[in-house]
């Protein structure tokens, strides 16, 4: 029987709080934190691909459910429907109390919808330019001067309604009156760096948009986003400005933010035996631990799926009778997988590279890396990516490149027999 675990993000708090120590103190001390913060002030939670993002956010939720109202918005579930403005004010006057929202009339939802839907649609231009439909860019651009229909009588003076006005008023109406008497419900925006990038940048817009419209806003804001995902989207939003810093962008947005904190090495070990399940060998333990406890790999998905992969090779091995090899020990062949594991799962580009490429590119990659001479491109994008330039030089190319890629290369021979 094949035993996989899930995939899915930690939602057990009692299971959080003795696997990873280390981020349940920290979903504790933000809990505190966020209390103080000013309405104006939504907080950034940054981390890497895996971090643990949005289980530290369930872990929030948890801690502050007896509080407050939580909002949940998984952008991820309403990208491609253009904006996603409209599909946020949605979430939260759903989040709403029902005697509240039974007892409005329909207008008051319909005025935030129109404000969020002309707020929003500011974004269409650039989405449809990216999707390469000018006609719809143009449809959905501002209107030019003079093309306004003629009507009878002197034309008025008087300017349209300002949308953001609008918006600013129908949400700050919708937070104070929907949650009287209450506090202010915590609004947590998930996934949205997996969302299109110019709606993704458009969305941080709209978050500030709201917060500065009102500095009493009954509503707090916590947005979990990989900043490297963002700022490269900020950077395509702002790509006629030499050397535009998104940093710089995400700072005036979020005054406030956070780094999500990594494993240390003794919850690195603790989630290895989480993953697992049941009690396991010593060999696979050490072996696993040793590999995944380097800074770059000690990430909870990766740890996971390094977990299933290893395990399951593992089982599907067992099915096929072999006689081991003296001169290959077991114990040390595990270990070379778990770190071929961590590493090709880290980097695929890195595996593609190893499957394709002779012995000899990795002589002469040793020899451009020390002589400082450029490598091809699909090289250079690997070598860029966190944490692979030195994992590379101190795994593979160094001293003797031929005899450091043998063990990986039979690493990656067991998963290719077993079909991974």
């Amino acid at each position: 029987m094949y035993v996989l675990a899930n995939d899915a993000p930690e939602t057990d708090g009692i299971s959080f709080a003795q696997v990873w120590p280390g981020m349940d103190r920290f979903s504790a001390r933000l809990v505190r934190i966020l209390e103080l913060v000013p309405a104006t002030t939504p907080v950034l939670i940054s981390g890497d691909w895996g971090s643990g993002k949005t289980s530290l956010l369930r872990a929030l939720e948890r801690r502050v459910q007896s509080m407050r109202s939580v909002v949940w918005f998984e952008a991820w579930r309403y990208d491609g429907q253009g904006s996603l403005l409209p599909a946020l004010m949605r979430t939260v006057w759903d989040a709403a109390p029902a005697d509240w929202r039974l007892g409005q009339d329909p207008s008051v939802l319909q005025r935030l919808m129109d404000a969020a839907f002309t707020v929003g649609m500011r974004v269409g231009p650039e989405v449809a330019k990216m999707a390469g439909v000018p006609m719809l860019g143009a449809l959905l651009g501002p209107p030019r001067p003079g093309t306004a229909p003629a009507g009878p009588g002197k034309p008025t003076l008087e300017p349209a309604p300002d949308p953001v006005r609008s918006l600013w008023e129908s949400f700050s109406k919708l937070v104070r009156e929907a949650w009287q008497d209450q506090a202010p419900p915590l609004i947590l925006l998930d996934d949205l760096d997996r969302c299109d990038p110019h709606g993704m940048v458009a969305v941080l817009e709209n978050i500030r948009t709201l917060v500065a419209g009102d500095p009493d806003l009954h509503a707090r804001f916590v947005v979990a986003i990989d900043r490297h995902i963002v700022c490269q989207a900020i950077g395509m939003k702002f790509s006629g400005i030499s050397g535009y810093d998104g940093n710089r962008y995400l700072e005036k947005v979020f005054p406030l933010s956070f780094n999500l904190p990594a494993p240390n090495p003794g919850e690195v070990s603790r989630m290895v035996d989480h993953v697992w399940g049941k009690a396991m060998n010593r060999d696979d333990r050490d072996g696993l631990t040793q590999s995944l406890r380097d800074p770059v790999f000690a990430n909870p998905r990766l740890i996971k799926r390094v977990v299933n992969k290893y395990r399951l090779v593992l089982q599907l091995e067992a099915e096929v009778e072999e006689e081991p090899d003296p001169n290959r020990p077991v114990a040390l062949r595990n270990r070379y997988l778990a770190r071929w594991l961590a590493a090709s799962e880290r980097w695929p580009r890195l595996r593609v590279l190893l499957v394709r490429q002779p012995d000899d590119f990795w002589e002469q990659l040793q020899k451009a890396l020390q002589d400082g001479r450029a490598t091809d491109p699909e090289v250079e994008n690997l070598l860029r990516e966190q944490g692979a330039r030195s994992w590379i030089l101190r795994e593979l190319l160094k001293e003797n490149p031929r005899a450091n890629i043998l063990p990986y290369r039979d690493a990656e021979a067991r998963l290719t027999a077993v079909g991974l």
